[in-house]
């Protein structure tokens, strides 16, 4: 019986599991934001602060996102097209160069 599956069994697993992820996953939106190097401010600190609702930024309400600091830039993700658009603006009107949404 070692490695004696039938198409129609496998044929099912794939399909469960495509059912499975189409009802699961969405989409994600991202911004890259490249700070510059004379920057004094910890901003991706101050963003998970405003994240959690202990500080503000600007006009922006807190949402759900998430901060990858890589060594030259930062990343932040969401599910919430319309906050992370809102952000990215806020982020460009202080002089931040970014990515745009993608």
């Amino acid at each position: 019986m070692k490695g004696n599956f039938s198409t129609k069994r496998v044929v099912m697993v794939k399909r469960v599991a495509q059912e499975w992820l189409h009802k699961h996953a969405s989409e994600e939106y991202r911004v890259r934001v490249y700070p510059s190097l004379d920057a004094r401010t910890n901003l991706p600190s101050w963003l998970r602060s405003f994240r959690e609702g202990r500080s503000k930024f600007g006009s922006v309400e807190p949402f759900d996102f998430g901060v990858e600091e890589l060594p030259d830039r930062f990343c932040i993700r969401s599910r919430d097209y319309e906050g992370i658009k809102s952000l990215n603006a806020q982020l460009e009107s202080y002089g931040y160069e970014t990515t745009g949404i993608w």
